[in-house]
């Protein structure tokens, strides 16, 4: 829980400059948005500041907005004040069994450490022919912090988080795992698309304990590394996103 608490408090403190910075959840939610199930209940979990579904879903559909950190949902209020909001966990959803028509979750999943707990609440909740549609990151995702010696999070194998949707409980609609690069104009701006997003809980430079990134002399190293992977639209930060779209059987 304790782990539960340092995210939540990361992104709570991020959630007025969230918007600023997720572009490359702006690109997911855009393909999610794509292929959306319709119903008349819709959970968006790790809603973050709110997403506008009304033009991909029924007139009248109640979304219910979940979210670890209260943060986001005192932003997501003042922007959407018919969303039912709940503060809470993936893996202990607030809701009664066989609840939501839809379920939908835009790179939220990676940050619960047991995939497959996750897995068995979506089940739970989502009524029978309802629909999930999640984008989660996954293994692979951002090398280029490597090569700025920073470290990277642990993300979970798409295998594994595909694995963990059983096809008792599942019809597999669509399932695939892309990468989706972004480019940023320097360095900076590319941290700042990590922690603006409040997902600077697991990214710690090496040099943590001496200074590291306080230091102008890390600091400079750390430019002159990035600039070594600078392409022609910038510098390049890579995700592995994998996409699943399934019908709860």
């Amino acid at each position: 829980m304790a782990t539960e608490n340092l995210i939540a408090s990361h992104f709570s403190r991020a959630a007025t400059g969230y918007l600023e910075h997720n572009r490359v959840q702006r690109i997911c939610q855009q393909q999610l948005l794509s292929g959306l199930g319709q119903g008349q209940t819709l959970l968006d979990i790790g809603a973050g500041p709110g997403t506008d579904f009304s033009q991909h879903t029924q007139a009248h559909i109640q979304v219910y907005a979940l979210d670890i950190a209260g943060g986001m949902l005192q932003q997501l209020k003042r922007h959407y004040p018919a969303y039912q909001v709940l503060q809470g966990d993936a893996q202990q959803l607030p809701l009664a069994d066989n609840s939501m028509d839809v379920i939908y979750s835009n790179l939220a999943l990676q940050w619960c450490p047991d995939i497959n707990q996750v897995a068995r609440e979506l089940s739970r909740v989502c009524r029978p022919d309802g629909q999930i549609s999640l984008s989660i990151v996954t293994a692979g995702s951002l090398p280029e912090l490597k090569a700025l010696n920073l470290q990277v999070n642990a993300f979970d194998a798409s295998c594994d988080i595909i694995d963990a949707f059983s096809l008792k409980d599942w019809q597999a609609l669509n399932v695939s795992t892309q990468a989706i690069t972004v480019h940023f104009k320097d360095v900076r701006e590319l941290l700042y698309s990590i922690k603006g997003v409040g997902a600077n809980t697991t990214l710690a430079n090496q040099g943590a304990g001496r200074k590291g990134l306080m230091s102008r002399r890390y600091w400079l190293e750390l430019v002159a590394r990035a600039e070594a992977l600078r392409q022609m639209e910038g510098i390049p930060l890579t995700y592995h996103i994998t996409f699943i779209h399934m019908r709860r059987l």
